[in-house]
């Protein structure tokens, strides 16, 4: 051990220099790091305006400090123990600073993207089971100015770590400084090291207390909100220290009071206090019948983009078609704006788990009955249709034992001429043909069948330029319009592909005795409000506002616009109702059919932050709870949500910040007792179902 150290402390000794220079490469990163972030700031944030460099580097150095010390400390041992091997060390220090650069580019460009510091909070388990339609998403956010940052830096980066360890640094100028005839320069070059060490952990333990984010945000504002302090301090986040600690550090939470566990509760009551009465019935569809039943979850869509016009056309008019025959709710809302989580509340009539990871995909045996099982136990075939990969969060085996006859992925489908990946999964016309071949299979059974497209999901793809119905699109472009032109026209091909695949069920007589149950499983967001792109990350009426729609000539020979608030958990309970069907565990929806109570919409969102929200009447209510910041708007008056009430109404907001906790209680109550027994479940679940679905993406097909 002992010859251990000498070796270590005279390797030390004869390269201090070239671990310097490596040392001072990360800190000339990181400082290019805060330039290009607080360019962007001042951008993007004109009211910060006032917070010059110095002050934003003085608010960033704790992270920064904790960042370059791991760094360093990494080259340290790089250097004392590869330095002898020159090849070695030249590859590995070069392969390190070139990752770090790549990544901090990535970060300046993600902070172009989402208006904050990465964070792992951006990033899910879900994603390791997509990972090649992962990157070609990210792919597509990337520059070529970007492209061309990463080759030129990383080649400057790679010739100056060859230098560091060439004879010539090492006898040339490393002599000249480290000569055993300068001893006072010697030490203080070997000293240099330990002492800038031990000032980085010094700066880490002081570092920026909360108190200061506020006092630099009193800079800005006279009366600064708790968001902007709570931006401040994300804004200092330094992407690499985000790494090492994931999900950064979480901001201190004010005291706001929260009731008692609500997890004894049957399930949540919803009902209006605010804004009392009773809706229904609906007596258009006649009770009782086999009907056949399709449900159609429509990708990345709000409600308020059913009506644009592009050039003279509309973007969706297969949508705005069908409305005219059909029961229509356009104030639906996604309880949880997340493609897997849309498929947990719609086919269970279930909220989502308070946690980060989907329910499907970390408990896909839960013991919760879906719509198919229901519907298989009373006669039904069953069938879903999905143009991509059902690996994708777990929905494989979430779907595996819940009694579908067939299941139809990506690699089933794909045959000529649907032979091509548009975006996420094939073309949207490879579903029509065996969606049309299920259900006239067996004309004696009746049919519940799920169609799941995968556009227009991000990247925003068409499969040819006649579904562009925008100008020309300019790769140019600022990033932001370019990609709303390209979901735009993603959005017409999708619409188109539906009007075909109605057509073609309307043409073969399959949509006479059907309920058509088409509704968008999420939003999307493109910066209606800061930071809001994509659409997990808030819960704004561009996240969560979505169109639903029950379609049917025969019983809607014009609209009937149901005049409440209607969630995704309603969908299972409304279609049971109507084919009075009992479910055997109570559900938290509410049959919109039947008479009811006005409903409340409880959503929440944990994807980044923990959030929750209450749509009550004319009210839209926002709670983020890592720093009790709160958002109330009067959608009636204000349907953009500009302008925060939080602070004036405060007797308004504290009623449903009660409600969002109470919900919040009786999410972490439910799912506990729920899955306390979730082992034995599992297998019991494994042992009943043997039928399995193809991986690979085949069709299953249970005998």
């Amino acid at each position: 051990m002992k010859r251990f150290f000498t070796s270590i402390t005279e390797s030390y000794r004869n390269n201090v220099l070239t671990f310097i220079f490596l040392s001072m490469i990360v800190i000339l990163l990181m400082a290019g790091y805060r330039l290009e972030i607080h360019a962007l700031i001042m951008e993007r944030y004109p009211e910060m305006g006032a917070m010059g460099f110095f002050e934003y580097l003085r608010l960033s150095m704790r992270y920064d400090a904790a960042a370059i010390l791991c760094c360093t400390v990494f080259l340290f041992v790089m250097t004392a123990l590869m330095v002898k091997r020159k090849r070695l060390f030249v590859a590995a220090a070069s392969i390190f600073l070139v990752v770090m650069t790549v990544f901090l580019l990535i970060s300046i460009d993600f902070f172009k993207t989402y208006e904050t510091t990465f964070q792992t909070g951006f990033l899910g388990k879900e994603h390791a089971t997509a990972i090649t339609r992962i990157l070609a998403s990210i792919s597509s956010e990337i520059s070529r100015g970007l492209i061309t940052k990463m080759a030129l830096t990383s080649t400057v980066i790679m010739v100056l770590t060859f230098i560091s360890a060439s004879d010539w640094f090492a006898s040339g100028l490393g002599g000249i400084l480290t000569s055993e005839k300068r001893p006072r320069i010697r030490r203080a070059f070997l000293s240099l090291p330990p002492a800038v060490g031990l000032s980085l952990a010094a700066i880490m333990i002081a570092g920026a207390s909360e108190d200061q984010y506020a006092e630099a945000a009193r800079g800005f504002s006279a009366e600064p909100t708790r968001a902007m302090t709570s931006n401040l301090r994300e804004f200092s986040l330094n992407p690499l220290y985000n790494l090492l600690v994931p999900g950064g550090e979480a901001a201190p939470s004010a005291q706001l009071t929260a009731p008692a566990n609500q997890g004894d509760m049957e399930r949540l009551d919803t009902a209006s206090e605010k804004f009392p009465g009773n809706l229904g019935p609906v007596t258009a569809v006649p009770r009782g019948k086999r009907y056949n039943i399709i449900f159609f979850f429509f990708e990345s869509t709000p409600v308020k983009y059913l009506g644009l016009t592009v050039n003279g056309k509309a973007v969706a008019p297969t949508w705005n078609r069908l409305m005219e025959n059909a029961f229509v709710s356009l104030d639906h809302y996604a309880n949880y704006p997340l493609s897997a989580n849309a498929l947990l509340s719609v086919m269970t009539s279930s909220y989502s788990m308070h946690a980060k990871d989907p329910v499907i995909e970390k408990y896909p045996e839960i013991r919760l009955k879906t719509a198919s099982e229901i519907l298989k136990e009373n006669g039904y075939r069953t069938c879903l249709l999905h143009t991509g990969t059902l690996e994708y969060a777990g929905q494989d085996r979430f779907l595996k034992n819940r009694k579908f006859d067939r299941i139809y992925q990506y690699r089933a489908l794909k045959k000529p001429p649907y032979t091509e990946w548009v975006g996420w999964g094939l073309h949207e016309r490879a579903m029509i043909e065996p969606g049309v071949e299920f259900m006239k299979s067996d004309p004696a059974a009746p049919f519940f069948v799920v169609y799941m497209p995968v556009n227009p999901h991000h990247p925003y793809p068409i499969p040819d330029e006649s579904f562009r119905i925008t100008d020309p699109i300019d790769d140019s472009k600022v990033f932001q319009g370019k990609n709303w032109m390209k979901y735009l026209n993603s959005l017409h091909y999708a619409d188109a592909i539906l009007g075909e695949i109605v057509d073609r069920l309307e043409a073969e007589g399959l949509l006479e005795s059907t309920l058509l149950f088409l509704f968008s499983d999420h939003g999307e967001a493109f910066y209606q409000h800061r930071q809001n792109y994509n659409h997990p990350l808030f819960l704004y009426e561009e996240n969560v506002r979505v169109p639903f729609i029950i379609y049917s000539k025969k019983f809607f020979p014009e609209p009937l616009r149901y005049r409440g608030i209607s969630r995704h958990i309603d969908i299972l309970p409304t279609m049971l109702d109507i084919l009075s069907i009992e479910n055997d565990r109570p559900m938290e929806g509410v049959a919109l059919f039947s008479r009811h109570a006005r409903q409340m919409a409880v959503l929440q969102t944990t994807w980044m932050d923990n959030m929750y929200s209450v749509r009550d009447g004319k009210w839209k209510y926002i709670l983020r709870t890592k720093d009790s910041w709160e958002e109330l708007y009067d959608i009636e008056k204000d349907p953009d949500e500009k302008n925060n009430l939080a602070g004036m109404d405060c007797t308004v907001a504290g009623y449903y910040r009660g409600i969002a906790y109470k919900a919040m209680r009786y999410d972490q109550g439910f799912y506990e007792k729920t899955l306390r027994n979730y082992g034995t479940a599992r297998k019991t679940a494994m042992s009943e179902e043997p039928g399995k679905i193809d991986l690979e993406g085949g069709a299953q097909e249970r005998n």
